[in-house]
């Protein structure tokens, strides 16, 4: 049942061509040079020191390391990651 639901939802997703962020819930990650990340449709914030945040999404883990690393907002589903950006990881 499942899988027929899913393939429904895949149609019309397709035919009205609303993106996948949308229709499902993906994260939408902009990153700005080496100091600035915005995730949207996140779930939660896993871990937070100044050298490392994790952030969980619906399919996975965004895993941030640097220096100075700062949370100066979050709010709906957003959350912007400010600071020394060095590397950036997704796992699930």
């Amino acid at each position: 049942m499942k899988k027929k639901a899913s393939h429904w939802k895949d149609s019309l997703v397709r035919t009205m061509e609303i993106p996948g962020d949308l229709a499902y819930s993906q994260p939408v990650i902009t990153i700005l040079g080496s100091r600035e990340i915005t995730v949207e449709n996140y779930k939660s914030i896993r871990k937070f020191t100044g050298t490392m945040i994790e952030i969980q999404t619906k399919n996975g883990v965004l895993c941030m390391e640097g220096e100075h690393l700062t949370i100066p907002w979050y709010e709906g589903g957003e959350v912007k990651i400010c600071g020394m950006i060095r590397h950036i990881h997704f796992y699930s």
